[in-house]
């Protein structure tokens, strides 16, 4: 590829190559292969440009980029494992029981899942109903009042942090 400077080589597409360097006594470059005489001049005035990269598109989303479904979890456990599809089953099941009760009403409101996340129960009191600005128009208008509620909330630990 050629800079666009004078006595540099700019190599072409099998094996051809357009060079700069004069024969003796003689102001025309020496070609090699078959070259548009357009690729010359502009050579000799110093701006041969490169050709645009050509945009491709997208890729389709294939199975490496898809989330994997829950039959596909559950699949690659059991054969990492040893263990049957039915036991690998039952371990998460068992694992749903223990977060509903650790966030239940008489849980702690935190569960630990080892190396990769704590969940939280986080209470978010009620608000009244209040007199504001909308943000999106400007007008002064009444927002309602919304009730007391439990949100989930996620940490990442610092296993899952690493993998990221």
């Amino acid at each position: 590829m050629s800079t666009g400077r004078r006595g540099d080589t700019v190599p072409l597409d099998s094996g051809m190559s357009l060079g700069c360097d004069s024969s003796p006594g003689s102001d025309v470059p020496s070609i090699q292969g078959l070259v548009d005489p357009a690729l010359i001049i502009r050579e000799q005035k110093g701006f041969l440009h490169m050709a645009k990269k050509k945009t491709r598109k997208k890729a389709k989303a294939t199975a490496e980029t898809k989330p994997r479904t829950k039959s596909q979890i559950y699949g690659e456990i059991a054969d990492s494992t040893g263990l049957s599809r039915k036991e690998v089953a039952s371990v998460f099941d068992a694992m749903t029981g223990m977060v509903k009760k650790d966030l239940g009403r008489r849980g702690p409101g935190t569960f630990t899942v080892p190396g990769l996340m704590k969940i939280r129960k986080h209470r978010k009191p009620a608000t009244k109903r209040r007199f504001g600005k909308n943000p999106f128009t400007g007008e002064e208008q009444w927002f309602a009042a919304k009730p007391a509620k439990n949100v989930v909330k996620f940490t990442a630990l610092k296993g899952l942090k690493e993998m990221v």
